[in-house]
């Protein structure tokens, strides 16, 4: 749901575990907050802050489009299960 978020251009916010599979950092639009208040005071900054709430969401589209490319991942299952059909086939 957060590189959904990111792709549609959404500012994130999320705890660190959330965000870990992402591989997205602060650089890259999302806003970490290790507790409830942390988190309220994240969300509330880009309630507040217009100009940071465009630019995160913009940094987090950016990500995703340089980071999640379906047509790029697609290739590389295809790679590895051409491969592995080829090392079974020939075991």
């Amino acid at each position: 749901k957060i590189l959904e978020a990111m792709a549609m251009g959404l500012p994130v916010v999320g705890t660190p575990a959330a965000l870990q599979g992402t591989w997205a950092t602060p650089a890259d639009g999302v806003r970490m907050a290790e507790s409830p208040s942390a988190f309220t005071h994240e969300l509330v900054t880009l309630l507040k802050e217009h100009a940071l709430q465009r630019q995160c969401a913009l940094q987090a589209r950016r990500y995703v489009q340089e980071h999640h490319q379906w047509d790029i991942h697609n290739a590389r299952l295809e790679a590895l299960l051409r491969e592995t059909v080829t090392a079974h086939a020939t075991a």
